[in-house]
């Protein structure tokens, strides 16, 4: 076979594959923003992480600050918050973000089998309960934050224990079953708009309420990813590293970006179903 056409059939088939496997994540995800549609006493999690001085392997700083973490966008054209040269700084949130503690996203990616790592992006995204497409996002931010600055967005928003609980009444799926609380409704129906699948405008989120993001993995049977928190705009935070996906998770070393300029030791693993 001439050599043009059989790069051509390679093209093809690789793009043949990419799209059956996008066809396959839409599906495995708009399957999970139908089932956390409407909060259920099987999906609460006990486990959820403290933020406490208690809870090992949490950071802190002696400005009484935990590091947390967020996936972001690495471009900084437009120089926000979350650009390199913010390392080191304290920057004020223009908008909600949204959170997990420190330690234990990179824990998790960093204890994917080598064979999930071509695919590390996607796996994350899982990980956080986000699309599997139209999301820029390609780095690992890591910020220092008032623990009174940010809250689990759930029934009871305290950080400082393990669980959430239901709402009164969960619903039919077409009311917001978090009626008491007008910031739970607004995300709620934000993140359960009518349509689900490629190309939707706006996207849905599989947003489950209960202080965790919902893995959509087909690979994590109970679908508990990281306990989430969430910052409002307005807040104060310092900047400790921005890192890229892959550096973050171990894949590859590209050399420190952070406050400090030095890498951190590689945690040890913790389980894939940690919420």
């Amino acid at each position: 076979m001439p050599r043009r056409r059989l790069l051509c059939l390679l093209l093809a088939l690789s793009c043949s594959g990419c799209a059956t496997s996008t066809r396959a994540s839409w599906a495995e995800y708009c399957k999970a923003v139908a089932v956390t549609r409407i909060p259920a006493a099987k999906n609460l999690s006990h486990g959820l992480v403290a933020i406490s001085r208690s809870t090992p392997r949490l950071r802190w700083n002696d400005q009484g600050q935990v590091l947390m973490a967020t996936l972001a966008e690495s471009d900084c054209k437009d120089h926000g918050p979350f650009c390199r040269d913010q390392i080191g700084k304290p920057v004020t949130l223009t908008g909600e973000v949204w959170l997990s503690a420190a330690p234990f996203l990179q824990d998790f990616c960093r204890s994917l089998p080598k064979s999930r790592t071509a695919d590390l992006k996607l796996r994350l995204l899982q990980r956080l309960g986000i699309a599997p497409e139209g999301v820029p996002a390609d780095a690992i931010v890591q910020l220092w934050i008032n623990p009174q600055d940010f809250f689990r967005p759930c029934a009871d928003p305290e950080v400082t224990d393990g669980e959430c609980t239901l709402p009164p009444h969960a619903g039919n799926g077409s009311d917001c079953p978090w009626a008491s609380s007008a910031w739970m409704c607004h995300n709620w129906e934000n993140s359960y708009p009518s349509a689900c699948g490629p190309g939707v405008n706006p996207i849905p989120f599989p947003w489950t309420g209960l202080g965790y993001t919902w893995d959509w993995s087909p690979d994590n049977p109970t679908h508990r990813g990281e306990s989430e928190f969430v910052a409002p705009p307005g807040k104060t935070v310092t900047i400790e590293s921005v890192t890229g996906i892959a550096e973050y998770c171990g894949t590859v070393n590209c050399g420190p970006a952070s406050a400090h300029d030095t890498a951190p030791p590689a945690p040890a693993p913790s389980p894939s179903d940690h919420p």
